[in-house]
């Protein structure tokens, strides 16, 4: 799966991949953007799934890293010091922590998370259960 967001709609949404390219049709994977959220420009930016298959989204102008379960729905919304978090990294394995760029006050925000992230794709095929093992 490839997983892709619209920022003016806060829709995330997957396409499956398959030999090589991106089949159609898209799937509404789930929305980041709470009813209550500040007025003004907002929406999702920089994205990274954990290694329990949770996806962490910074959502600009909200002021969150909003978490969507396996399935899409918000299981959490982790509050930033700035209403303008822009992307989202998994900290080294074992550190269990995201870093958060955040452009209102210029910052980067470093928060605890339950896990370590997934292991960035390199090029190179392996057993990611192996790993870690």
């Amino acid at each position: 799966m490839i997983y892709l967001n619209e920022t003016l709609t806060g829709n995330i949404y997957r396409y499956r991949w398959h030999g090589g390219k991106v089949s159609a049709p898209r799937e509404l994977f789930g929305n980041v953007i709470r009813a209550d959220a500040p007025p003004g420009w907002k929406g999702p930016d920089g994205m990274a799934f954990d290694q329990n298959g949770l996806l962490y989204v910074a959502v600009f102008g909200q002021g969150d890293v909003t978490v969507l379960g396996r399935t899409g729905e918000v299981v959490k919304r982790i509050p930033t010091q700035g209403k303008l978090p822009t992307n989202v990294a998994f900290a080294l394995p074992g550190k269990r922590r995201i870093h958060v760029t955040e452009y209102e006050y210029g910052q980067m925000e470093t928060l605890g998370t339950d896990c370590d992230g997934l292991p960035l794709w390199d090029g190179r095929k392996r057993n990611l259960q192996r790993e870690s093992e």
